[in-house]
């Protein structure tokens, strides 16, 4: 990244980190939410919402340097409390609790698979100049995550 946008390491490292924190200040603003009693179905589709026009806006042809890189702010903060939305769910669908770790650890497994996948699926939208297909991907991504997310039944 750092030699195809020439820049420094240094600046690359800094950028990186720059995105984790955000993502880790996410994942700390859900569980505050949560704390509050904010229900965590309620808090994901916020977040989706968020994910969905902050990705458009990232995407979108003649978005302005600023407003993208606020966007792009946004979109990391959202992916960070989703991820911590998501993970603080997963005891409403394991039906033996002693398998939390289990269950964790397959979940940071798929989101390395996504890792590894998403590149070459940008890539592709991107060498086709299909901006549509970027903001139709977040979306669908975004609603699916909201479709299959657990939710407590009540008796």
């Amino acid at each position: 990244y750092a030699h195809q946008q020439g820049i420094t390491i240094g600046h690359a490292s800094s950028l990186l980190a720059t995105t984790n924190l955000i993502m880790v200040l996410g994942g700390v603003l859900t569980a505050f939410a949560l704390s509050r009693g904010i229900a965590p179905l309620r808090l994901l589709t916020g977040l989706s919402v968020l994910g969905i026009v902050a990705g458009s806006a990232l995407f979108w042809p003649g978005t302005p340097q600023a407003l993208g890189l606020v966007a792009l702010g946004l979109w990391l903060l959202g992916s960070g409390a989703s991820t911590a939305a998501i993970t603080s769910s997963l005891p409403l669908v394991l039906s033996d609790p002693s398998r939390g770790a289990a269950a964790a650890g397959l979940l940071s497994q798929i989101a390395a698979l996504s890792t590894f996948f998403t590149p070459q699926l940008w890539l592709t939208l991107a060498a086709a100049g299909a901006w549509q297909g970027f903001i139709a991907v977040i979306a669908i991504c975004w609603l699916l995550t909201l479709w299959v997310f657990p939710v407590r039944q009540h008796d």
